[in-house]
């Protein structure tokens, strides 16, 4: 996608530009650097939602012979919903790719993979077998279907999960939070601040990270300036409202691989 076109200074040339006053010069990179972060603000928010839409509604309206139903994330990657055995699933896999796009979103993206993941699995550890997940053993049928859908990434011993038993926000928040205080530490993280609101976000931990989020969003609110991070802070904690048009233009039903054994 082409940067957005300054809304601006496109109609001054820059000897026009470099023309002006100083002080005009700097009015106009103001107006244009807020009007670039308004942009990019609406379109984050729009891909958030979307994202949480699919996490609350991919189950709806399933046809009789579909098995699986993705969703294609502004990263690139895949979130699929999968039925099986007449139960809907997200494996942990998903769940991660879910969750990187959030922070990436938050103005926080993932710099360390691994330690990333590791901290998400541990905390899906408190989803129990039976009545949150199915555990699957060694290349089943049913991971063996995961694997050639890529919802996974092997086939060793691992729940997948029942879709509605993932609590995607807390998930967000817990991670989002043990940065943090790696941060306060002065500790690696897995993530890093690079845009808003991740940069202006102080951290503090005597506080719940829900009610500083919260805050921050009151706060910010009251001033035009800082409203493009208050939306950020509210998709980051609160479930998204009706972004249908963008679910369905970036869901696909796509005919599941060797999927006769659902």
């Amino acid at each position: 996608m082409a940067p957005p076109q300054k809304p601006e200074t496109f109609m001054l040339s820059n000897e026009a530009q470099q023309s002006l006053p100083q002080d005009a010069q700097v009015a106009l990179q103001q107006v244009d650097n807020r009007a670039l972060l308004n942009t990019t603000v609406l379109v984050s928010s729009a891909n958030l939602r979307a994202v949480k839409y699919f996490l609350i509604s991919a189950p709806v309206d399933w046809t009789p012979d579909q098995y699986i139903r993705r969703f294609l994330l502004p990263t690139g990657e895949y979130v699929s919903c999968v039925l099986w055995n007449n139960l809907f699933h997200i494996s942990g896999t998903d769940i991660v790719r879910c969750l990187s796009f959030r922070f990436q979103a938050f103005g926080r993206p993932v710099k360390n993979s691994k330690k990333f993941e590791e901290g998400i699995f541990s905390d899906l550890r408190n989803l129990k077998s039976g009545t949150d997940a199915s555990l699957e053993e060694p290349k089943s049928a049913f991971l063996d279907f995961l694997y050639k859908n890529n919802c996974i990434r092997t086939q060793k011993k691992q729940k997948v999960f029942y879709w509605y038993s993932v609590p995607h926000d807390r998930l967000f928040l817990d991670a989002l939070e043990r940065d943090l205080k790696r941060e306060k530490m002065s500790q690696e993280a897995t993530t890093m601040a690079v845009n808003e609101p991740a940069l202006s976000f102080e951290f503090d931990s005597s506080q719940s990270l829900f009610e500083q989020l919260t805050k921050a969003q009151q706060a910010n609110s009251s001033s035009f300036s800082a409203q493009q991070p208050s939306s950020f802070f509210s998709i980051a904690v609160h479930l998204a409202g009706d972004a249908s048009d963008r679910f369905h233009a970036a869901t696909t039903d796509d005919p599941p691989k060797h999927a006769s054994n659902a």
